[in-house]
């Protein structure tokens, strides 16, 4: 028997940038990280913030320094603010 596991069918991130031709800045853990949902970001951070959970492929407009500036800040934090993830 195989059991579910939601990892197996999440795709890398290094599959993701490859998809879309993607240029990578920094290429970090692109190999090994997967992404296990997407979420869109169109509103202020305060409204997404919730979303910036480990696993997450955040996707922004190329103006939204709020945005990249929070989302990396999270990540750098390792996601471990309180109220943040």
């Amino acid at each position: 028997m195989v059991y579910y596991d939601p990892i197996l069918r999440a795709p890398r991130t290094l599959d993701v940038a490859r998809h879309l031709n993607a240029r990578v800045l920094n290429e970090g853990e692109i190999a090994t990280r997967r992404v296990l949902e997407t979420a869109i970001a169109a509103r202020s951070v305060a409204e997404m913030v919730h979303r910036l959970t480990p696993g997450t492929l955040i996707m922004a407009a190329g103006d939204r320094d709020d945005i990249m500036l929070a989302t990396a800040l999270s990540a750098s934090n390792g996601c471990n603010w309180p109220g943040w993830c």
